[in-house]
């Protein structure tokens, strides 16, 4: 029995090691709290007033809408150093200062989301967008976290609408009035009617915009406009637009008028995420911040406007995050792959009003293309209905798109979601492929919506592509990594369960029956 009890702990040994590959190789989720550079939800522990240092089931209350969550945050703090040195202990107090790794469906004033601050070095996130409460809907009694819904706050939940303005007077400098707008025959084109009719309108779906802030004041906009974030100020409102262009964009998705057909998804949430302030530029840094709290925010679909630029390494690895979190992202093509742009990325290139592209989209650089030119969407303030062009307005419009899909079917993840609407587009006419002449079969095509809904894709679809350079070489070697991890572990169960098969027998042998020891079974 010795014998067998020596080799059963070294098959546990094995089955651990083989547990410990399948982590590595395919199943992230379930290793420890991210670290490093990665970017996480974390709290920063306080005092009050009476000197008073929180505690963890105050800050589950606070953040999580319940003191029944704080063995989760125990979970993912414990034993890992704070800045002073000190590390929280199983059941043992706080510290002001120390900043405690949330779960990600954290919610609420004390929420910051970005990289865990070290031992040595000072927060320097900003604080998560925190979803205000419906119109005639009362917060809880812990007011510093928001309604909470059964399913929560991971990515898709949906961040309550405002409709209060948040620009001072003159807060903005003075910008051209825009032409107003005469139809909005692009959107009837998209034969938005039979859309809806097919898929709803986008309840339920959240959709982030990245770009300069959406002015919520906007009645036709009202309701359908949630708080936000500025990141270049630090605020969490991204309310105010001084440039114009986010809350056109924000129009095209959800703005609700029957008569113009505005919005594509008009049930949908934006989310603004106030990527500049009064300038036509937005540093690096911004654009890749937003994007990830537009991930924090809830979001399902990201529409990023133009000023975010794709080929940045930061902003490539922000798109990736986004991606890891099952989030479709919406930008305006040309952009070239060079390997690092997942499958949950839609280019979307520009159509002008005579259907013609509006440039010249290399091979490789565009997914669909959609109208862009003499939109008709809604200005800034009192302005009205407006006539707007540019590539980023054809992006909301996808966006808007995309939302209607996501609500329809919210099985389907992010890449199938691309894969659909790559799928069923349509390629542009030859006689109006544009400046060259050459769409031909393998140019740009054109988003349909209405067989984009209709389509169906089996749950657990494959990427769009076929797989890009260097790809291979890492994804391939985790998924024949997994693939023996799982053999193995197969193996050692069959041995295992023929062991315990033979002790059994073993067990139920009476000695009485047998007159020699050496008639006694082998128990090796």
């Amino acid at each position: 029995m010795q014998a067998w009890t020596k080799r059963r702990s070294t098959g546990v040994v094995l089955i651990l090691a083989a547990v410990g590959l399948l982590v590595a190789a395919g199943f992230p989720a379930l290793a420890a709290p991210p670290s490093g550079s990665a970017r996480v939800k974390y709290h920063l522990v306080a005092a009050g007033t009476n000197g008073a240092v929180e505690t963890v089931p105050e800050i589950a209350l606070n953040l999580l809408g319940s003191q029944n969550r704080a063995g989760e945050i125990y979970e993912l703090n414990v034993g890992r150093p704070q800045r002073d040195g000190g590390a929280l202990t199983s059941g043992g107090s706080l510290r002001a200062g120390w900043a405690l790794v949330l779960p990600w469906d954290a919610v609420g004033d004390g929420v910051r989301y970005g990289v865990l601050p070290g031992p040595t070095s000072p927060p320097t996130a900003t604080k998560a967008p925190t979803p205000t409460a419906k119109p005639n809907q009362s917060p809880p009694a812990h007011t510093s976290a928001p309604p909470r819904s059964t399913t929560t706050g991971s990515p898709g939940s949906t961040p309550a609408p405002t409709t209060r303005p948040t620009a001072p007077a003159g807060a903005c400098p003075a910008v051209p009035v825009p032409t107003p707008a005469k139809d909005a025959g692009a959107q009837q084109d998209m034969a938005l009617t039979d859309a809806w009719a097919a898929a709803g309108r986008g309840s339920g779906v959240v959709v982030a915009v990245v770009d300069s802030g959406v002015d919520a004041s906007v009645p036709t906009l009202s309701g359908r406009v949630s708080e936000g974030v500025d990141v270049v100020t630090g605020t969490e409102s991204g309310t105010t637009d001084c440039l114009g262009t986010g809350t056109a964009m924000a129009a095209l998705i959800v703005g609700d008028d029957p008569e113009f057909l505005l919005g594509v998804a008009p049930d949908a949430t934006v989310v603004p995420i106030r990527v500049t302030v009064d300038q036509a530029t937005a540093t690096p840094t911004n654009q890749a911040t937003a994007i990830d709290v537009a991930v924090s925010s809830g979001a399902r679909v990201i529409a990023l406007g133009s000023y975010v630029d794709v080929s940045l390494p930061g902003v490539r690895q922000a798109i990736n995050n986004a991606a890891r979190h099952d989030v479709v992202v919406v930008t305006a093509a040309p952009a070239p792959d060079d390997g690092s742009l997942p499958p949950q990325l839609l280019r979307v290139g520009m159509l002008n009003g005579d259907g013609r592209l509006a440039r010249e989209y290399p091979p490789g650089t565009v997914d669909v293309v959609a109208p862009g030119q003499n939109l008709a969407s809604l200005g800034t303030g009192r302005r009205g209905k407006i006539q707007v062009s540019g590539v980023q307005y054809a992006v909301a419009l996808v966006a808007g798109g995309v939302a209607l899909v996501r609500g329809k079917s919210p099985g389907l993840s992010a890449a199938e979601v691309v894969k659909q609407f790559r799928a069923t587009a349509t390629p542009v006419d030859a006689g109006s492929s544009g400046p060259s002449g050459s769409a031909g079969d393998d140019g740009p095509v054109v988003v349909n919506l209405t067989k984009a809904i209709a389509a169906a894709i089996p749950s657990g679809a494959a990427r769009v592509t076929a797989p890009r350079a260097g790809e291979e070489g890492g994804s391939g070697k985790a998924t024949i990594l997994m693939s023996a991890a799982v053999l193995l572990v197969l193996v050692l169960a069959g041995v295992l369960l023929l062991r315990r098969r033979r002790v059994l027998r073993t067990v139920d042998w009476d000695p009485t029956e047998r007159s020699t020891p050496e008639e006694w079974p082998d128990s090796r």
